[in-house]
This record gives C-alpha cells, sequence and structure tokens, in this order.
C-alpha cells in the first residue's frame, strides 16, 4: 500500500538582508495559482532543482540504512558549475554533466549519461555557430538546464568563432541527441533558467524555442531564480558601493520592487510567496543570517540568525603522523533548501583544507562543527537544529520526508538522512571511493547523484541507492535539538555512536537544554553590518575548483588540455 505523507495528506484534503524598499512598480508579486517548490519526483531538471532554485523534490529517496554505488562514470577533466550548491541534472531517464577540457582555452563538453546503467549516450564539444561553421564548445558556467526536451547553458570563451577557442554565448542543445537548437553568441551570462517556455539570463529573457529575445535591460545582474510570474535579480552599483535585489515580471521585464541589500549574499531560493536569503557579514568575525523577502513588495518578513556552534578562532587535530593540523575558523552558511513549510540551511565553523596533508588519526577526529539548520518558512521561527561533527560540504536537498546532505568524516565521505519534521537522523552512510569535493545530492525517485571532484584528478557523476549492508560513520557526538512550540523550553535528542539506526529516539535521550534568546524570528537588534560587497561567498572559491585551478594560470588549462580523457577524438 502507498505511503501516505504529510504532502500528499495535504494535497488530497485541499490544504494547500536587511531590506530597504528603493522602488515600487506595478503588478502582482507572484502567481499563487501553482507552486513551483518542487521538482518532479522522477527528475532533477535545474542545477538547484527547480528554477526558483528551491533544492525541493516530491521524490521519495533512498530509505537507507546504507547506500551502495550503482555506477560512476569515467572522470572529466574539470566540473562545470559551483560544488557548493549545484547538483547533477537529470530528466526523462538521462544525466547530464558540463565538463571543462581545458580552462586557459574556454574548451568545455556536455556529456549525457544514461542513469540505469551509467553508459554515456553523446558527447557535445564542437558546435556549429551562426555562421555555419564548426567552433570549439566554450566552457560551461554552471551544469545545464533542462526544459521540454532541451539543455540550455552558458559559457565563457571567445567572442568571435576561433579554432583554438571555445565560443562564448547562451546555448540550446537537444536534450536526446546533443544537437544544437540555436546559439546566442552575442550574449554572455553566468547562470540561466529555463521555464515557461523563456530561458531568463543576467539582461533578460530568451524564447526557449527560437532563442529570439523576450525582453532586454540595458543593466546586468546576477539571476537568483524564477517564481511564479516574477523573475529576480541582484544588482550591484559600483558608484555608491550599494548591493540590492530586484523583482521583474518574467513577460515583460518591468520592474516590480528593488530592495537594498547590506551584507555578502550566499544563496537564495524563491517560490511564489518569498525569495528566501542566506547571507554573511564579511568582517573578521562574521554572522551567519537567514532571511525571507516579500515577494509583493521586498520588505523582510522575517530575519532569524544561524550562528555557528565553535567559537574559538583555531581548533586542532593529529594525523597519522603524529602531527598537529591547525584549522583557522572559518564560518559558512549554505544555499537555502525549501519545502511547503520549513527553510533548511547549513553552517559550518571550521573547513579542513584539501591539502592538509595524511589522514587523521581515528583517535583524534576533527569536528567541524556543522549544524543543519530548521526554520519555519512563514515566521523564520527555528524549530530544529541538527548538530554534527562531520564536516557539511555543500547545501542539503529535501525530498518528501527526507532532508539529506553530504560531508565527511575522518577523511570520509558521508551522506545523512534526517526526518524533515523533527530533524531526527535516520541514517548516515559512508560512501565508498571517496572524492575531495562533493556536490548537493539531487534526489530522483528513490535513488542519489552526487558530483565528485578530485581536483587534478578530474570530476565526475556516480549514482548512488539504498541497501542493507555498507559503510558505517560513527559520527560521535551527533544531536538533534528541537524547538517544541507547546513547552516553555526547548528539548534536544542525543543521539550517540552505535545508537539503533531507527526514525524515532527513546525517551531517556531527551534532554532539556538552555535556550537561545539569539534564535528569535524578526529580533530588532539582528546586526546588519555594511559590506563594500555583494558579491556571492562562491566567489571567493574557498571550495571551488575553477577558482583554485583558475589561478594556476594558463599552463594549466594547456596541461588539462592535452590530458584530459575528453580530449576530442577527432
Amino acid at each position: 500500500m502507498e505511503l501516505l505523507t504529510r504532502r500528499r495528506f495535504l494535497q488530497a484534503t485541499g490544504a494547500a538582508t536587511g531590506g530597504v524598499l528603493l522602488s515600487s512598480g506595478g503588478g502582482s508579486a507572484a502567481s499563487r495559482e501553482s507552486d513551483d517548490t518542487f521538482t518532479p519526483e522522477d527528475a532533477w531538471p535545474a542545477p538547484q532543482g527547480t528554477a526558483g532554485r528551491t533544492r525541493a523534490t516530491k521524490a521519495a529517496g533512498p530509505a537507507g540504512p546504507y547506500l551502495e554505488k550503482r555506477w560512476t562514470q569515467d572522470p572529466a577533466s574539470y566540473l562545470a558549475g559551483d560544488l557548493a550548491s549545484e547538483s547533477p541534472v537529470i530528466a526523462d531517464g538521462v544525466a547530464y554533466f558540463g565538463a571543462i577540457r581545458s580552462i586557459g582555452l574556454h574548451l568545455g563538453a556536455m556529456i549525457a549519461y544514461d542513469t540505469e546503467s551509467g553508459g554515456r549516450l553523446w558527447r557535445r564539444d564542437q558546435v556549429k555557430a551562426e555562421s555555419g561553421k564548426t567552433v570549439p564548445l566554450g566552457a560551461p558556467n554552471t551544469e545545464p538546464s533542462v526544459h521540454d526536451g532541451t539543455l540550455y547553458f552558458g559559457c565563457g570563451g571567445t567572442e568571435q568563432p576561433d579554432r583554438e577557442e571555445g565560443l562564448a554565448g547562451i546555448y540550446a542543445l537537444d536534450a536526446t541527441s546533443g544537437e544544437t537548437r540555436w546559439l546566442r553568441s552575442d550574449l554572455s551570462t553566468s547562470t540561466v533558467e529555463a521555464t515557461e517556455g523563456r530561458v531568463y539570463f543576467e539582461r533578460g529573457a530568451l524564447d526557449t524555442a527560437t532563442g529570439e529575445t523576450t525582453w532586454e535591460v540595458d543593466e546586468p545582474g546576477e539571476l537568483l531564480g524564477v517564481a511564479g510570474n516574477t523573475v529576480y535579480f541582484r544588482y550591484w552599483d559600483r558608484a555608491s558601493e550599494t548591493g540590492s535585489i530586484a523583482a521583474r515580471d518574467t513577460a515583460t521585464g518591468e520592474k516590480r520592487w528593488q530592495a537594498e541589500v547590506t551584507n555578502q549574499i550566499v544563496g537564495t531560493a524563491a517560490t511564489v510567496d518569498r525569495l528566501y536569503v542566506t547571507s554573511r557579514t564579511s568582517v573578521e568575525d562574521p554572522s551567519l543570517t537567514v532571511y525571507a523577502l516579500s515577494g509583493t513588495d521586498g520588505s523582510v518578513e522575517w530575519r532569524s540568525p544561524a550562528p555557528t556552534r565553535g567559537t574559538a578562532q583555531t581548533t586542532e587535530y593529529t594525523n597519522v603522523e603524529g602531527r598537529t593540523i591547525t584549522v583557522s575558523r572559518n564560518p559558512y552558511i549554505s544555499t537555502p533548501a525549501v519545502d511547503e513549510s520549513r527553510v533548511y540551511v547549513l553552517t559550518r565553523s571550521y573547513g579542513e583544507s584539501y591539502f592538509s596533508g595524511p589522514a587523521m588519526s581515528e583517535d583524534d577526529p576533527f569536528d567541524s562543527h556543522s549544524t543543519l539548520y530548521a526554520f519555519d518558512r512563514s515566521s523564520g521561527e527555528e524549530l530544529w537544529r541538527f548538530e554534527t561533527p562531520i564536516q557539511a560540504e555543500a547545501a542539503p536537498t529535501v525530498t518528501d520526508e527526507t532532508v539529506y546532505f553530504a560531508g565527511r568524516y575522518k577523511k570520509t565521505d558521508a551522506t545523512y538522512a534526517l526526518d524533515a519534521e523533527t530533524g531526527t537522523k535516520r541514517w548516515v552512510s559512508g560512501i565508498t571511493n571517496p572524492g575531495r569535493i562533493l556536490s548537493p545530492p539531487s534526489v530522483v525517485n528513490d535513488s542519489l547523484f552526487l558530483l565528485v571532484d578530485e581536483l587534478m584528478g578530474g570530476a565526475y557523476l556516480s549514482k548512488f541507492e539504498a541497501t542493507e549492508c555498507g559503510e558505517s560513520v560513527p559520527d560521535e557526538g551527533a544531536r538533534t535539538v528541537k524547538n517544541d512550540p507547546m513547552s516553555t523550553t526547548n528539548q534536544s535528542t542525543t543521539i550517540t555512536s552505535g545508537a539503533p539506526r531507527s526514525t524515532s529516539a527513546s525517551a531517556n535521550d531527551v534532554e532539556s537544554l538552555t535556550s537561545r534568546e539569539t534564535r528569535v524570528a524578526n529580533a530588532a537588534s539582528a546586526a546588519s553590518t555594511s559590506d563594500s560587497s555583494v558579491q556571492s561567498i562562491r566567489e571567493y572559491g574557498w571550495q571551488s575548483p575553477l577558482a583554485f585551478v583558475g589561478g594556476l594560470g594558463l599552463s594549466a588549462g594547456a596541461y588539462l588540455t592535452n590530458s584530459s580523457p575528453l580530449k576530442s577524438d577527432d
């Protein structure tokens, strides 16, 4: 008998920054006829799931209690996009993978794999330009978006067709064959979102079928997402050194409102009623915040702090050679994930270097002080938080009843599954053949997909399914802290190493916890430190492989070109 989940029950019964307003236009901010919060259960059609970047799906997800790898593709030279927020793109039984063959020459490839077998279906590293000339595909800036049988993505490279360097522009490829449907080499963009017959980019919107311009504005902005009939952009005014978020009508580009932002934006998720933002102050001891802007007028509906647990400026651990490794505090907050009730974000106090040398000692593990928070979507009230020593790697993904996220523990890659409503740990599984950097997971039906980057060793895509036996991850000290609105005190469920792998906790595991006043939503005293930049935190490249290798210069690009398994067969 089919499991009746909370969402399906509600559907069956019919239930359905600091910001300063700068300007306002006409029109409704969001269509409430449909909610684009969730992907269908059999697809993950955009790097962050939906065009609104909500990282939510109707899929059930793997039930655990462990994960078994079904297949792994051959390593590519380099991965396109941002591993902190982007997941594998999947539609109609096909997984799509954007790769960079050469950084210096901006050479890229788009590859399609069968999700059942992992076999390669096609690879496209050359395209026909508008002139009819065959030219190298540019370097994809992100993983692609899939809409009505077509892949859409932006590429970096040269503006003029050249035999040596990849061609920049916005691409549309047939999702089945990889053949070019259209190409706009006169346009450039870092990201795209495709939905409802339009491809949105940093200046406007194109027709998905023809690539013709639907509307365009003079001022380029960073695309933040699309929900209902609203598309969101971020702008930066160099003259005044101020940043802002603007909402525009999806059909006309008319500006509805624009709100000033004072802190560094990390990530956003758009629904038909709000834009959810995670932010960080760029100061010596940064604070982390989650807030919600009204889709109607851009006003701040709520703001909640998401403090990290580790407060010491450094922490230490001993590696297998007996050397003491010091790790500096560098507070991190993820892009948000949003379902019909809650907003989920990951934070971390300490991030171990990927080049720190030999593995840590089993007797002295590294505690990153990672925390997954769940906030009420309407009020911003903290509902629960899950604390773990595992080093959280990227944004969470929420399914019908479960929140998944990936991390590392004692140099072992792992994936968590938590109950979305209560925060209780369902299971945590080690992952065989660990990589250096993990993406957030894509969840399609009962399978989980991850992008893994080995840095100079190549990047690849893997598929995982549930199994009864697997690699255990003890995660000593992990626990769930719940905020019970019916109680005068918060409650915490302590989960110790070796505890039964179940979805419920024993009454003996409940202990009272002192409430933190700083966690109250709409706190009037919430910090709003001015920042000279609203650049995305991902552009600082703390875990961006593109930023790392890009710093090595053109010689690295030339090396990757010559040694790449993606090198053209021609």
